[in-house]
């Protein structure tokens, strides 16, 4: 079963955002058997929403995942990111659709699925279903209720006339838009009244939130199954956008810890903050606890060390001075964070989230490891903690979180017990519920494919001989077929003229000749010249080269291109290479290689 995974995030070096989840998933949904189609965006300096296809290998699989990439450069809207999702669907025709992080397609795309008649599965991993932010601009961090659209449309008019707050968190820097956010915060009706150009912005912020609104719930009501990766999440938006959302826990990789210092009963303990400097994570919270706690006299705190996955260069520099500065082992990584190294030296795990956090990594990779944890008491962490292996502190409370940490300074007593039930809960959940792997998540999302595959309704009963409805049955299966597909049958059919007729030509260069000397594709592109190009299906099957269309370089083994004659020349000389490109996966236009029909 070929499978499309949407999401506009697939980053191999973020272990811990919930929206980079799809790569991991991916890759396990590979493990499954499944045939994978990642459809996804990539900022780069190619043409603006040209595509490209690459495939990244999967360690454990025999299949490689087939990655399309979206060229962006931020100006492009909802409805040409759709049209190109149509272009990926007709070209690799999957049996379903999955959505993971589409925030930033807009809800128009999947629209283009249920057009195909194609099965779609949701799985919301934020709030973005009921609102596009959860939050009013910083600093205070004001969160809202789901379905609060007054708040929202505040914080839209926030966004539009504070440019100078930064778009990961802090106040704006310009002293008169620090007052103008203070009052979009906490204004009542009197004092928006004093100010009717205001009013009038936030009428017509709030008439556009209703609307998207709208679009969304309409859209989202044509998806076969709607999913949320919390119980908590799947509960909110439910009632908020009036569709079901069933909860599905996100899997997290298996971690082996690797030994820290020798453990000796009654020495200063060591905790760990994993996480981002997002200010909803919490980092400046915990660097007051602990600051207050070195203040205080009598008082002895625990070491730590914090690991961060690297966001805002400003703001993860500011917060490594406060670190440096109290003693505090700082590690910021641009690469992706090895979070088994992170863990294997910690007696617990530090989580003073301030509010709005659905199934994080952090606690559940802690979790999975047998680590207490200590976390703000908010309901997304309190669904995935234990009262007997963790301890729960009030969002934002800084002198209850210093107190935990003191609680906890040294190697004994509350601290042995509450990792002794942490190891218990994580050999008796390792694999399932909410310390799930991977793998186990890619099971159940293949249960769910089968059962809307199942579901479709039957086709017709094929009248006529039983030669036609044979042909029938080809055909259908032909209009099925990706062009990776196609490419591959096509390739395999002039492999075989070649050995029939003695040609002494390679397959390769008998292709790129067939295709050069005509057909509706060349047609197109000599009638019409630079023009064509724009709207071709794919414009990343092909290089563009001098206003003309040549194949695409196939791939090596480390994702380099070649040339594809020079591919052939290489397989013509290897009798191991010839069979390499006979049977390798997904011979199309952007990659040259092919698969036996």
């Amino acid at each position: 079963m070929r499978v499309a995974l949407v999401s506009h995030e697939l980053r191999s070096d973020a272990t811990l955002r919930l929206r980079s989840h799809a790569r991991g998933l991916a890759s396990a949904l590979a493990r499954a058997g499944l045939e994978v189609e990642v459809f996804t965006l990539e900022a780069c300096t190619r043409r603006r929403l040209t595509q490209r296809r690459r495939q990244v290998p999967v360690k454990g699989a025999d299949k490689a995942l087939g990655v399309t990439s979206v060229a962006v450069d931020g100006s492009e809207t909802a409805s040409e990111l759709a049209a190109a999702f149509g272009a990926f669907l007709d070209r690799e025709h999957p049996a379903v659709c999955h959505f993971e992080s589409i925030a930033a397609f807009g809800p128009s795309i999947l629209g283009e699925a249920r057009e195909r008649e194609l099965p779609t599965v949701y799985c919301a991993r934020d709030p973005w279903p009921a609102h596009d932010q959860l939050t009013l601009t910083l600093p205070d961090l004001a969160p809202f209720e789901l379905g609060d659209c007054e708040a929202e449309a505040r914080g839209v008019v926030a966004r539009e006339m504070c440019p100078s707050a930064p778009g990961g968190g802090g106040g704006p820097v310009n002293p008169g838009e620090r007052v103008l956010l203070r009052l979009l915060l906490h204004g009542d009706a009197a004092d928006l009244a004093a100010r009717p150009e205001l009013e009038a912005r936030i009428s017509a912020a709030r008439e556009r939130v209703q609307a998207d609104r709208a679009h969304k719930r309409s859209v989202l009501s044509t998806v076969d199954r709607r999913f949320a990766a919390s119980r908590m999440l799947a509960r909110q938006l439910s009632a908020t956008v009036g569709r079901a959302f069933t909860p599905r826990l996100p899997g997290v990789e298996p971690v082996a810890l690797r030994p820290g210092e020798p453990e000796v009963e009654g020495t200063r303990s060591s905790l760990l903050f994993m996480g981002s400097s997002c200010p909803l994570e919490g980092l400046d919270l915990l660097l007051d606890a602990l600051r207050e706690l070195l203040a205080t006299p009598g008082r002895e705190a625990p070491g730590l060390r914090v690991v961060l996955e690297a966001t805002d260069p400003a703001r993860d520099s500011a917060l490594a001075l406060r670190a440096e500065a109290l003693g505090v082992e700082f590690e910021c990584r641009r690469s992706a964070l090895d979070a088994s190294r992170a863990l294997g030296g910690a007696d617990a795990l530090v989580f003073p989230a301030r509010w709005g956090q659905f199934a994080p990594a952090s606690v559940r990779l802690a979790q999975a490891s047998g680590l207490p944890v200590i976390a703000a008491s908010i309901p997304g962490l309190e669904e995935f903690l234990s009262p007997a292996s963790s301890i729960l502190v009030e969002p934002g409370d800084v002198g209850q979180l210093a107190g935990a940490l003191a609680s906890l300074a040294h190697r004994t007593g509350h601290l042995e017990e509450l990792r002794a039930a942490a190891s218990q809960r994580a050999v008796a959940q390792a694999g399932g519920g909410a310390l799930k792997g991977l793998d186990a998540e890619a099971r159940e999302w293949l249960q769910t494919y089968e059962e809307l595959a199942a579901s479709r309704p039957a086709p017709g009963a094929d009248d006529g001989p039983r030669h036609v409805q044979e042909f029938r049955a080809e055909l259908a299966e032909v209009g099925r077929a990706s062009f990776g597909e196609l490419f591959g049958r096509v390739e395999l059919g002039l492999e075989q003229l070649r050995g029939a007729f003695g040609l002494t030509e390679d397959t390769a260069s008998l292709m790129a000749r067939a295709i050069a000397r005509g057909g509706p594709l060349a047609d197109r592109v000599a009638d019409a010249g630079e023009g064509a190009l724009e709207g071709l299906p794919l414009v990343g099957d092909s290089l563009e080269e001098e206003g003309r269309l040549v194949p695409r370089p196939r791939p090596c083994g480390l994702g380099i291109a070649e040339p594809a004659e020079d591919a052939a020349e290489d397989a013509a000389e290897d009798p191991a290479g010839r069979e390499q490109l006979a049977l390798g996966r997904g011979a199309d236009p952007a990659h040259g290689t092919g698969v036996q029909a």
